[in-house]
């Protein structure tokens, strides 16, 4: 176990309360022009693995026809989760804790915690990965870009109360996760997302804020003019009022030092840090050296 390579990803996690299934054809051409513009362009075999709301599984290898079939059941309501990766019989999957590239795709989260009693609001989820073996340890100006404009677009289409993008070892896995901030404050996702509304999911060099945590952080003037990032953009859909917030202009390029900034600003919308878990949860150091996140 010790021999396996942690390598950095390009991800980004869109959190949501609306069901996917439910969004018209825009959400699935998304899919289409991000699988195209980004995974298609290193041919690696892919697969997909796929849980149906009756609880069927199923994994296809990734063709067209696969894959039309397969947005179809999401617009049918059919589908539960999707997950796409590189297909193992290519590669050794033992040696690297993450796949090449993955799309998670959680359609109706709800639809699961109902039948487990839960009252709570779950919010679904995309979330996608790329990493450094594929696109090479200095991210292109172009990839960046494009992923940025994704997950901007995304997250517009699915109507989102949260997200993040970030440069480190996180990876999209087959259901919605706790991000590494949250994990580390013993933060379950089934229980702690209805709090998305108001919270931030920890500071990273992307972050899209929504309406609760605008108010929360002062308001879209003074947010504009004192959040330490390099841009922040507005982004308007359904009447509602959302942040982007860019901590450099490069993603390869942002320190320590800024991040402590960012989340001395974001502290009004991130969970309550709790030093005795962080301790305990944070013994290895592995979140210092491998997830970017920074405590004093």
């Amino acid at each position: 176990m010790n021999d396996r390579i942690f390598d950095r990803n390009i991800y980004f996690d869109i959190a949501t309360y609306d069901k996917l299934s439910e969004k018209n054809i825009e959400l699935i051409d998304l899919f289409n022009v991000l699988l195209k513009e980004i995974v298609f362009q290193y041919e690696r075999p892919l697969v997909i693995q796929t849980e149906k709301k009756n609880g069927r599984k199923k994994i296809y290898r990734f063709t067209k026809i696969n894959w039309d079939k397969i947005c179809d059941m999401i617009l049918k309501d059919e589908m539960q989760y999707i997950y796409l990766f590189p297909d193992p019989d290519t590669y050794d999957e033992f040696k690297y804790d993450n796949p090449a590239t993955a799309l998670s795709i959680t359609c109706d989260y709800n639809f699961e915690m109902e039948n487990y009693g839960s009252s709570e609001l779950v919010a679904n989820s995309i979330a996608f990965s790329i990493s450094e073996r594929l696109i090479g340890k200095l991210i292109p100006e172009e990839i960046q870009n494009r992923i940025v404009n994704l997950f901007k677009e995304l997250f517009t289409a699915v109507n989102g109360t949260t997200g993040y993008l970030s440069y480190e070892y996180y990876y999209a896995r087959w259901s919605p996760q706790a991000s590494l901030l949250e994990g580390l404050l013993d933060l379950d996702y089934d229980f702690h997302s209805h709090n998305f509304k108001e919270l931030a999911r920890g500071y990273y060099w992307g972050n899209i804020i929504s309406e609760g945590h605008i108010e929360k952080l002062g308001g879209l003037d003074f947010i504009k003019k004192q959040a330490p990032c390099y841009k922040v953009e507005e982004i308007k859909f359904n009447n509602k009022k959302n942040l982007y917030l860019q901590l450099t202009p490069d993603i390869n390029n942002y320190s320590d030092d800024a991040l402590k900034e960012l989340k001395k600003f974001s502290k009004p919308i991130l969970p309550e840090e709790e030093m005795d878990k962080i301790i305990e949860n944070e013994k290895r150091g592995m979140s210092r050296k491998y997830g970017r996140l920074v405590f004093d």
